[in-house]
Protein backbone atom coordinates (compact mmCIF):
# COMPACT_ATOMS: atom_id res chain seq x y z
CA UNK A 1 0.00 0.00 0.00
CA UNK A 2 2.90 2.34 0.65
CA UNK A 3 3.96 1.63 -2.72
CA UNK A 4 1.49 2.83 -4.47
CA UNK A 5 1.07 6.11 -2.26
CA UNK A 6 4.42 6.71 -3.07
CA UNK A 7 4.18 6.30 -6.33
CA UNK A 8 0.70 8.62 -6.14
CA UNK A 9 2.80 11.03 -4.24
CA UNK A 10 5.44 10.99 -7.07
CA UNK A 11 3.19 11.44 -10.01
CA UNK A 12 1.65 14.20 -8.43
CA UNK A 13 4.87 15.80 -7.62
CA UNK A 14 6.09 15.65 -11.04
CA UNK A 15 2.61 17.05 -12.57
CA UNK A 16 3.11 19.53 -10.36
CA UNK A 17 6.49 20.52 -11.16
CA UNK A 18 5.47 20.50 -14.97
CA UNK A 19 2.53 22.59 -14.33
CA UNK A 20 5.13 25.20 -12.36
CA UNK A 21 7.63 24.58 -15.68
CA UNK A 22 5.06 25.54 -17.84
CA UNK A 23 3.52 28.39 -16.50
CA UNK A 24 7.33 29.69 -15.46
CA UNK A 25 7.59 29.24 -19.32
CA UNK A 26 4.07 31.04 -20.32
CA UNK A 27 5.33 34.05 -17.99
CA UNK A 28 8.50 34.38 -19.39
CA UNK A 29 7.34 34.17 -22.89
CA UNK A 30 4.55 37.33 -21.77
CA UNK A 31 7.42 39.00 -20.57
CA UNK A 32 9.45 39.09 -23.70
CA UNK A 33 6.09 39.94 -25.44
CA UNK A 34 5.65 42.75 -23.56
CA UNK A 35 9.48 44.18 -23.70
CA UNK A 36 9.10 43.34 -27.03
CA UNK A 37 5.77 45.88 -27.61
CA UNK A 38 7.16 48.82 -25.53
CA UNK A 39 10.23 48.77 -27.26
CA UNK A 40 8.26 49.25 -30.82
CA UNK A 41 6.22 51.96 -28.90
CA UNK A 42 9.04 53.75 -27.74
CA UNK A 43 10.89 53.86 -31.51
CA UNK A 44 7.51 54.55 -33.03
CA UNK A 45 7.63 57.42 -30.46
CA UNK A 46 10.73 58.23 -31.49
CA UNK A 47 10.13 58.16 -35.03
CA UNK A 48 6.70 60.72 -34.64
CA UNK A 49 9.06 62.71 -32.86
CA UNK A 50 11.09 63.09 -35.87
CA UNK A 51 8.22 63.57 -38.27
CA UNK A 52 6.48 66.12 -35.92
CA UNK A 53 9.80 68.02 -35.92
CA UNK A 54 9.84 68.19 -39.47
CA UNK A 55 6.51 69.09 -40.18
CA UNK A 56 6.69 72.11 -38.02
CA UNK A 57 10.04 72.98 -39.43
CA UNK A 58 7.98 73.28 -42.70
CA UNK A 59 5.79 75.14 -41.33
CA UNK A 60 8.04 77.32 -40.18
CA UNK A 61 9.07 78.28 -43.93
CA UNK A 62 7.53 81.17 -45.20
CA UNK A 63 7.32 79.76 -48.58
CA UNK A 64 4.97 76.95 -47.64
CA UNK A 65 2.64 79.44 -45.64
CA UNK A 66 2.37 80.95 -49.40
CA UNK A 67 1.68 77.93 -50.76
CA UNK A 68 -0.84 76.80 -48.56
CA UNK A 69 -2.34 80.34 -48.91
CA UNK A 70 -2.93 80.12 -52.40
CA UNK A 71 -4.23 76.75 -52.76
CA UNK A 72 -7.07 77.63 -50.23
CA UNK A 73 -7.77 80.62 -52.91
CA UNK A 74 -7.67 78.36 -55.63
CA UNK A 75 -8.19 75.04 -54.75
CA UNK A 76 -8.81 73.46 -58.65
CA UNK A 77 -5.93 74.70 -60.43
CA UNK A 78 -6.20 74.24 -64.42
CA UNK A 79 -2.90 72.89 -66.54
CA UNK A 80 -4.13 75.03 -69.50
CA UNK A 81 -2.99 78.64 -70.41
CA UNK A 82 -4.80 81.40 -70.17
CA UNK A 83 -5.40 82.33 -73.70
CA UNK A 84 -6.07 78.41 -74.58
CA UNK A 85 -8.79 78.69 -71.61
CA UNK A 86 -10.42 82.04 -73.52
CA UNK A 87 -10.18 80.36 -76.74
CA UNK A 88 -11.78 77.26 -75.48
CA UNK A 89 -14.53 79.08 -74.21
CA UNK A 90 -15.00 80.67 -77.15
CA UNK A 91 -15.54 77.74 -79.00
CA UNK A 92 -17.82 75.96 -76.62
CA UNK A 93 -20.26 79.36 -76.90
CA UNK A 94 -20.28 78.96 -81.00
CA UNK A 95 -20.61 75.30 -80.11
CA UNK A 96 -23.94 76.28 -78.07
CA UNK A 97 -25.32 78.74 -80.31
CA UNK A 98 -24.73 76.18 -83.39
CA UNK A 99 -27.41 73.97 -80.99
CA UNK A 100 -30.58 75.72 -81.91
CA UNK A 101 -31.33 78.00 -84.94
CA UNK A 102 -31.42 81.58 -84.66
CA UNK A 103 -35.02 82.02 -85.86
CA UNK A 104 -36.37 79.32 -84.19
CA UNK A 105 -39.45 80.22 -82.22
CA UNK A 106 -40.05 76.02 -80.97
CA UNK A 107 -36.75 76.32 -79.20
CA UNK A 108 -34.98 79.59 -77.81
CA UNK A 109 -31.85 79.88 -75.70
CA UNK A 110 -32.28 83.05 -73.28
CA UNK A 111 -29.42 82.96 -70.86
CA UNK A 112 -26.87 81.05 -70.11
CA UNK A 113 -23.70 80.89 -67.68
CA UNK A 114 -20.49 78.95 -68.41
CA UNK A 115 -17.50 78.64 -66.37
CA UNK A 116 -14.60 76.37 -66.38
CA UNK A 117 -15.98 74.26 -63.70
CA UNK A 118 -20.32 74.19 -65.28
CA UNK A 119 -22.44 75.53 -67.57
CA UNK A 120 -26.09 76.62 -67.09
CA UNK A 121 -28.56 77.80 -70.14
CA UNK A 122 -31.94 78.47 -69.19
CA UNK A 123 -34.07 77.17 -72.34
CA UNK A 124 -37.31 77.55 -73.45
CA UNK A 125 -39.33 74.95 -75.41
CA UNK A 126 -42.72 74.94 -77.17
CA UNK A 127 -42.88 71.17 -76.55
CA UNK A 128 -41.00 68.61 -74.37
CA UNK A 129 -41.38 66.40 -76.89
CA UNK A 130 -38.59 68.65 -78.70
CA UNK A 131 -36.41 68.17 -75.96
CA UNK A 132 -36.69 63.96 -75.73
CA UNK A 133 -37.67 62.52 -79.06
CA UNK A 134 -35.93 62.78 -82.59
CA UNK A 135 -37.27 63.03 -85.88
CA UNK A 136 -35.39 61.77 -88.22
CA UNK A 137 -38.17 62.27 -91.15
CA UNK A 138 -37.95 65.82 -90.36
CA UNK A 139 -34.38 65.90 -90.24
CA UNK A 140 -34.68 67.37 -86.69
CA UNK A 141 -32.36 66.04 -83.86
CA UNK A 142 -33.77 66.21 -79.80
CA UNK A 143 -32.14 69.10 -77.76
CA UNK A 144 -30.68 66.49 -75.50
CA UNK A 145 -28.89 64.63 -77.83
CA UNK A 146 -27.53 67.72 -79.36
CA UNK A 147 -26.34 68.16 -76.28
CA UNK A 148 -24.78 64.58 -75.59
CA UNK A 149 -23.28 64.80 -78.77
CA UNK A 150 -20.79 68.22 -77.51
CA UNK A 151 -17.68 66.75 -76.85
CA UNK A 152 -16.60 69.14 -73.77
CA UNK A 153 -19.86 68.32 -71.83
CA UNK A 154 -20.38 65.69 -69.03
CA UNK A 155 -23.10 65.18 -66.05
CA UNK A 156 -25.71 67.15 -68.21
CA UNK A 157 -28.87 67.43 -66.13
CA UNK A 158 -32.44 69.46 -66.25
CA UNK A 159 -33.74 70.21 -62.65
CA UNK A 160 -37.03 71.45 -63.11
CA UNK A 161 -39.20 72.40 -65.86
CA UNK A 162 -41.98 75.52 -65.46
CA UNK A 163 -44.92 76.40 -67.85
CA UNK A 164 -45.18 79.56 -69.18
CA UNK A 165 -47.95 82.01 -70.20
CA UNK A 166 -47.84 81.23 -73.85
CA UNK A 167 -47.86 76.69 -73.52
CA UNK A 168 -43.98 76.67 -73.46
CA UNK A 169 -41.78 75.35 -71.12
CA UNK A 170 -39.04 77.08 -69.14
CA UNK A 171 -36.08 75.09 -67.70
CA UNK A 172 -32.93 74.90 -66.62
CA UNK A 173 -30.49 72.25 -68.27
CA UNK A 174 -26.79 72.38 -66.43
CA UNK A 175 -23.76 70.48 -67.38
CA UNK A 176 -20.24 69.80 -65.80
CA UNK A 177 -17.37 70.51 -68.63
CA UNK A 178 -14.97 68.03 -69.47
CA UNK A 179 -11.66 70.15 -69.75
CA UNK A 180 -9.81 67.26 -71.85
CA UNK A 181 -11.84 67.98 -74.30
CA UNK A 182 -12.80 71.82 -74.52
CA UNK A 183 -10.12 72.35 -76.91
Amino acid sequence: MEKTYRSVREKTFRLVMMLIVVLWVIYIYIQINIAITNWQITRNQEILAEKNEELDALFQTTGFDILIAIQEVQPDVHTMQWSDRIQSLIDMIVQLESVTPQDSTTIALSDFRISFEELSLRWRVSSLSLLYIDAPSRWFQSLIDRFTSLDFISHMRIQEYTRDEVGGYNFILQADINHDKSK
